[in-house]
Order: C-alpha cells, then structure tokens, then sequence
C-alpha cells in the first residue's frame, strides 16, 4: 500500500537541550516526563504532532517532525498533507527492516539508502525511528535543516518522545475511530424505523432508541414493564429469561406504547453478546413494527370472509327466483295451468327482473372498480335526479307503507353531473333506507345549499347501524342485518360512494346505533347557474 504522510511541522519554541553520556540528564527525563504527560492528554492528532515536534525542537533542536503511516486512509495533518522524499520511504523500510534506529548525521555522506535514490534538498540530517501505530506500520521521522550528529541523550529523549508521540497519536486514533463508531450508531439508531435495544445480563434494558418514537429513552432504560403491553408482560419475561439462561436467541412478538399512545405490535429479534472474558453481558437485538403488516392482513382475511359470504348470499338471491319460476313452468305443463298462463307469466316476469337487476349491479360494481364508467355530465336540477329516484323506489316504500318527506329549498339547486348516475346513487340510498325501515316507518329527504355545496339528506327512523359496521359500511360486500324487504349483496353503498366521488363528492353516515335510524349525506359540487341559465 502507498504510503501517506500525515502532517509535517516546521519550527517550534524552546531551547534545546544537549549534553553527553549514554543516558539523558536529569533535566532531560523530567523534561521527558511532562513530555509524555502532556501528549497523553492531547485531544486531537494535530495537537499531538505539533507538541510532539515541539519538544524535539528543545531536546535535540530538530527542525521538523514528520509522521509516515502506510495505510492509505487520509488523515488531516498540522500544516501539510505533501508527500515526502522517496528517500525517507527508504530510510523507513531501512529502520523497519533491521528493527532499530536509522541515524543519518550527514545525507551527502549516507550509506544506508541506495545511492540511485535521490537525497532531498534542504534536508542536512534524519533520525527516524520505524514503530506500528494502532497496529499499522508507521514511523516518525526527526529533521535537521543542516548536518547534525545528535548526542546519545539526544537520542535517547527522542526515541522516548518517539514512543510517547506514538502511543498518544494511536490513542487519539482509536478515540476517533471510537467517536465516529458511536455518532454513526446514534445516527443509525435515529434512522432506523427499527427499534434497537440492548439489555445487561439481567436482563434489564441499559439501552433503547425509543427516543425518536416515545419521547426520553432514558426514562425507558431498565423498565421493559413500562412499555409492554400489561397483557404480554408476563409471558414476554418469561420466554426472555429463559433465553438469557440458555444464552440463546431469542425471537418474541409484544406489544409497545408509541408516541401518540397507541399500541403497536413488533416482532423482537435479539442475540446473546458476550463480555469480555467470555462471560454474559446481555442481549442485543432489534424490533420491527409488524402492526401495519398485521392489520393489513386481517383486512384481507375480512375481505376474504366478506367475498364468501357474497357468493354464499348471490347463489341464495338468484336461487329464490329460480323457485317460484321452477314452479311456474311445472304448472304450465298442465292444463289448468295453461288457463291461469297471463298470471304465472307476471310472477316469471317479476322474478326474471329481480335476476336482472342482481346481475346489472353486479356488472356496474365490476365496471366501477375498473374505472369503466364514463359519465355523461351536464349542468342539472338536483330535485330531477331525486324525484326520479324517488319513482324508482315508489314500490317498495309503498309496500312498506313508509311515510316519506321531501324537502327542496326554494331557489333551484344545480349541480354538474351525470342525470342517471345521480339518480342511480339516490336510488340505492332510498331503497336501502326502505329495506332497513320497519312497515309505516318514516323517510325524509332534505336538499341544501351550504355555500359553494349542494347537501341531500336522506335520513331514516329505522334499524340504525352498530359501530363496529358504520366504519366499514362503504366497503364492498359488507351487508347490514336482515332488513324488511329483500336482502342485498352489499355493493349498493359502495356503488354510491364511488358515483358520488366521481362527481367531486363525498357521502358520509350518522347512525346513533341500533334502533335509532340512518342518515346518509351526499355533498356535491353547486353551480351558481340554473340549467337554463348555462345553456
């Protein structure tokens, strides 16, 4: 791998301290003490490399301290990122080679580089030692501007700031790898829609990054009976002590409060983390939010319950038909039957407009949830659409004896929409409030102007609809409780919600609950303009 220098410092403050003997003078070792001390407690490598050359500047007058690293990260430096000479590579696989100090006096007189490496100008003398820092190769490199011949306590105090330099510089490596392990953890522990936690040996929680979803994570550290449903706190610490005995993973789905008070389920994955001498100090895991998985699960088990039922109700609609004509055509084939034949036909009529009409909606469905439906619209009288409506539903409210109400405000109510689609959606409003209203029950229907809205109520004193359905009643194939007239198949309602959204509208429930009737509400987009008026 190339090597990289790291920082280059020039110049430095203090005296320098020279002397003869093998050993450094007093002065020298306490002066190497506070060296050592205070490159211990440097809190960047920067300020480590320029006390580092400051100290070598007063003990053996260097001019510069140069850190060589052979990996290829890139590390910031104190005042230069410049590659070195080829010549100091050399040196430094010299000092590397023979595991000792490279000690070059004069560069024009050095034997241990090869002679076809080009020596640097400006450079008159090295000391260099080869040494690892965190563990990759590396070496500090001593610089003279002129000749010099350092003295063995110059030597010594530099092979000592050499080490010290070192072991601080590694340090603060480690310390900043450290940091940006623990600030790239919280960043991921934020971004993550996973909830990761962690748990001592007993297993309580000692951390949790349920901050960004439920406020303070402090306050959760140590109390998973806090978060946990009450229903599935027993069970969960259970299943988890028996894992944190056997040491093993452990896999359990609970319930958690989230921020907004509402439970969420999540589905714990979590593995067992070893101390270091091999003992056990804890687990960590993470949990992944399943509720919207689960619900929307249900909602397809619902849905799948709903369609059989459908099926099992439109086999039972087109087979009560398929009796009275079966019967029909039974009696033809007798002679008293032929003399009776104008009144079977009108029962064999009935029930054949029955089939029909069961089919017909069925294929509107079918074309509505394909967006097949291309509506014809116009400016249009909302009274028109309800009147015609109403002659629709006239039989079956009057077999039923309801007393109905019409209610139209005074100036002419105008909407744009399609005439038959309209009156289509208040049919099926008006037949499912006949078919929900006991005999002699009342049906009022009330027209509007709210502002820049047209509102048709149409409302019912009749069986009222639960809560647990009002939610879901727009929903296809959901069908009430037996009514007093024929029962549907649950796509009226549906088939009115999409008509009305097609005409920019929306159609909303009230129902104070069984027994307390029905009020279904259209709003519509208005027109200023009558018909007439537009055209």
């Amino acid at each position: 791998m190339m090597t990289n220098i790291v920082a280059m410092m020039n110049g430095g403050a203090g005296a320098r301290a020279g002397g003869q003997g093998g050993t450094p003078k007093p002065d020298l070792l306490k002066l190497m003490a506070q060296a050592s001390e205070r490159l211990n407690q440097v809190g960047s490598e920067t300020d480590a490399l320029a006390l580092l050359q400051s100290y070598a500047h007063s003990v053996a007058g260097a001019d510069a301290a140069i850190l060589l690293l052979r990996d290829s990260g890139l590390r910031h430096s104190a005042t230069s990122t410049d590659a070195p000479d080829p010549y100091l590579w050399a040196l430094a696989d010299w000092a590397a080679r023979r595991r000792q100090t490279a000690v070059v006096a004069e560069l024009g007189a050095d034997t241990l580089v090869a002679s076809n490496i080009e020596r640097p100008a400006g450079i008159g003398s090295v000391v260099l030692l080869a040494l690892e820092l965190a563990g990759e190769p590396a070496a500090i490199a001593f610089l003279w501007r002129t000749p010099h011949a350092p003295q063995p306590d110059e030597l010594a105090a530099l092979e000592i700031l050499a080490h010290a330099g070192s072991a601080a510089l590694a340090r603060q490596r480690y310390e900043n790898r450290l940091h940006e392990d623990e600030t790239r953890y919280a960043v991921l522990g934020r971004a993550s829609p996973a909830l990761i936690w962690q748990t001592d040996a007993e297993g309580n929680l000692a951390h949790i990054n349920w901050d960004h979803v439920n406020g303070d994570a402090q306050e959760h550290a140590g109390t998973w009976d806090r978060l946990l449903h009450p229903e599935d706190t027993a069970a969960f610490g259970t299943a988890f002590a028996d894992a944190r005995q056997r040491r093993e993973p452990f896999r359990w789905r609970a319930r958690l409060r989230d921020a907004h008070g509402a439970w969420r389920w999540l589905d714990m994955h979590a593995l067992p983390l070893d101390a270091a001498d091999g003992g056990y100090a804890g687990h960590v895991g993470i949990a992944i939010d399943v509720s919207e998985a689960l619900r929307a699960g249900e909602a397809l088990r619902q849905a799948d319950r709903r369609k059989d039922e459908f099926l099992a109700t439109l086999a039972h609609e087109l087979r009560n038909p398929l009796a009275p004509i079966s019967n029909v055509m039974y009696m033809l084939r007798h002679e008293g039957g032929r003399r009776r034949a104008d009144r079977l036909l009108q029962i064999v009529e009935r029930q054949v407009r029955h089939i029909v009409r069961l089919v017909d909606d069925l294929l509107e469905m079918s074309r509505i949830t394909r967006g097949q439906i291309a509506l014809r619209r116009a400016p249009m009288l909302l009274a028109d659409a309800l009147n015609a409506a109403i002659e629709t539903a006239r039989p079956q409210i009057e077999s039923n004896r309801h007393r109905l109400e019409l209610s139209l405000p005074p100036e002419a109510l105008c909407v744009h929409g399609d005439m038959v689609r309209l009156t289509q959606a208040f049919t099926n409003l008006l037949d499912n409030a006949a078919r929900y209203t006991e005999p002699g029950g009342e049906i009022r229907i009330t027209a509007r102007r709210e502002g820049k809205t047209a509102t048709v109520s149409i409302a019912d004193n009749g069986m009222g609809i639960a809560a647990e359905l009002r939610a879901r009643i727009f929903d296809l194939f959901t069908r009430g409780q037996r009514g007093c007239g024929p029962g549907g198949l649950g796509i009226g309602l549906p088939m009115v919600k999409s008509l009305v959204e097609l005409h920019g509208g929306v159609v909303e429930l009230r129902s104070d609950g069984p027994g307390r009737g029905s009020e279904f509400i259209v709003r519509l987009p208005a027109l200023e303009r009558t018909p007439d008026e537009t055209n």
